[in-house]
């Protein structure tokens, strides 16, 4: 089966690239400047080189799409039925363990709260996730309302989206946000590499990295 993932589209296009150049080189004479056939046959060649990479810039973006949409999906699940993701044992779990998870989030002092976040999103159990995710956005909800605020309520709300609890990301796992944010930027770099393959100039700004 083809390893589609993110790296491996982005090393098909970089292998694209590098057999290009290479296969450009050959095109032309000793001063690396003038052509060694005729004018409509340098073209023809051009083209022949140029297709391997469309084709791995083809892929890397069908790829990095298929990435968006997934992770996509799993944002809008909790918003469609917060409950959609779990199973009968995980509601059941979620159940026994709901009482001391709205106690601890409405109890435990903001900075800490955000590393019990954090450490029950690296466990795993989806049910314990879903709880704390629910309660720690109420939570925010609650201390936001407050006259005077917490003085660090700011930093928790910037934790909170990090984490895919609040903001335009709320629903995504931390490991998700950065797949999405690997996919979009796979796709920028894609594109700017078979410009530059096509036109043969450079784009501007810092080179993209996975």
């Amino acid at each position: 089966m083809t390893d589609n993932t993110l790296e491996t589209q982005k090393a098909a296009v970089q292998r694209a690239l590098e057999a290009q150049s290479v296969g450009k080189a050959a095109l032309l004479a000793h001063d690396g400047k003038t052509p060694i056939n005729a004018p409509a046959v340098h073209d023809r060649e051009l083209a022949r080189l140029l297709a391997p990479v469309e084709a791995a810039v083809k892929r890397a973006i069908e790829v990095a799409d298929d990435v968006i949409a997934e992770t996509e999906a799993a944002r809008l699940l909790p918003h469609q039925d917060p409950t959609a993701a779990l199973s009968a044992a995980e509601l059941d779990d979620a159940n026994r363990r709901q009482r001391w998870i709205v106690e601890d989030c409405a109890a435990l002092p903001l900075p800490d709260l955000v590393e019990r976040l954090r450490a029950v999103q690296a466990g795993g159990n989806k049910a314990s996730i879903w709880l704390h995710v629910r309660y720690a956005k109420r939570r925010w909800e609650t201390e936001s309302n407050k006259t005077p605020q917490a003085p660090d309520l700011a930093q928790f709300g910037e934790a909170l989206r990090t984490l895919g609890v609040i903001g335009p990301r709320a629903g995504l796992a931390p490991d998700l946000a950065k797949r999405a944010d690997d996919a979009a930027n796979l796709k920028r770099w894609a594109t700017a590499q078979l410009a530059q393959a096509t036109t043969g100039k450079r784009g501007t700004g810092a080179p993209l990295s996975l």
